[in-house]
């Protein structure tokens, strides 16, 4: 009997492209550059003030869905509020000039969260020499003519494969699917695309009124977007309330990468079992790289009967938590300077 253990170590927000053929990589920029330059994107957001409201559903297959909203009163680059709001959940921040306030009603948000973020709009894509653009062509998007471009991301012995597509008429970003394969995600390696749908009119720009989020193919976040303008927005609006963590705004972030720690065997009740399954493990990073508090966000081993199969099952979470708990990182860095963040990772586990 053969036991194996896969750690999937990775959070990938922005879209890194590599080289090979350089004409590749500059027509896929040239698809990204018409896409920023028709939507509210990047530098559309420099002088166009709004008010963005989102509502969403988490759909939960055998018991009840989620609805959360997400605001956001933009009037400059400097001068900016949003809101998530989940269940009890709540977290506001605000940028006042070069202070940043952050309120957060718990010490862990919603790992829903870090997956909207990469959807909401302003959504820029960006093809840099990192990845390679293994091809473009056309498709048929729901109906519609799309101009594709598949890239592939080699990053710490994985690789983050992906495809990007663009409305061939207006340039607008149609989907972007992504999946991790490679030595560090070797089983259940989940497929991730969102679709945007439905390009509305906004001050001679455009933006999607809805769009679609889905793992594995199926829908898992729906989402409606309006935009409206910021014209009534002043300075004053964007004081920081007293309360909130004060904290230097980031030109620059990077994320924590792991540099250290390793799994230790599980208990020998565990191994009785054939089993598999991703565990998504939320950890608080400090200025030193190492692990402040870690906790399991979602297990599929958490809930199950208080049987003792289940019971060696649920043994899975506490052996990771301990684990991670013991890691050192290479920590978070804002503009160059280290800085606490929370990250969320998953782990792979399959028992033969």
């Amino acid at each position: 009997m053969s036991r194996k253990l896969v750690l999937a170590l990775s959070v990938v927000v922005t879209i890194q492209t590599a080289t090979l053929g350089k004409s590749l990589r500059d027509e896929a920029n040239a698809l990204a550059a018409k896409s920023g330059a028709n939507g509210i994107y990047l530098g559309g957001e420099l002088t166009l003030p709004y008010h963005e409201r989102l509502s969403f559903t988490v759909l939960r297959p055998g018991s009840n869905n989620l609805t959360g909203h997400f605001s956001k009163d933009y009037l400059s680059s400097t001068q900016w509020r949003e809101r998530y709001d989940l269940g009890d959940y709540v977290r506001i921040r605000v940028r006042n000039g070069q202070q940043q306030g952050d309120f957060r009603s718990a010490a862990y948000e919603p790992t829903i969260f870090a997956q909207l973020r990469e959807a909401i709009p302003p959504v820029f894509v960006a093809f840099s020499n990192v990845d390679s653009v293994k091809k473009i062509d056309d498709q048929s998007i729901h109906g519609v003519k799309a101009r594709c471009v598949q890239y592939e991301n080699p990053t710490h012995g994985s690789s983050y494969q992906g495809e990007v597509c663009f409305d061939g008429a207006t340039q607008m970003l149609l989907s972007w699917r992504r999946q991790t394969t490679g030595i560090v995600c070797i089983t259940m390696c989940s497929v991730r695309e969102t679709e945007w749908f439905d390009y509305s009119p906004y001050r001679e720009r455009l933006y999607p009124r809805r769009f679609i989020m889905k793992l594995r193919g199926k829908p898992i976040i729906e989402v409606s977007v309006e935009f409206t303008p910021g014209d009534d927005l002043k300075p004053p609006a964007f004081s920081i309330p007293q309360g909130f963590e004060i904290s230097k705004p980031c030109n620059h972030t990077s994320a924590p990468v792991r540099i250290e720690g390793d799994l230790p065997p599980f208990p020998h009740r565990i191994n009785e079992f054939e089993f598999e399954g991703t565990v998504l493990i939320q950890a608080r990073i400090g200025v030193d790289g190492r692990v402040q508090d870690a906790q399991i966000a979602r297990s599929p081993y958490s809930s199950t009967p208080s049987t003792s199969f289940f019971r060696g099952r649920r043994d899975v979470d506490s052996v990771l938590e301990d684990a991670v708990k013991k890691w050192q990182f290479e920590p978070a860095r804002c503009d160059g300077a280290p800085m606490v963040d929370n990250v969320v990772f998953p782990v792979t586990v399959e028992v033969r």
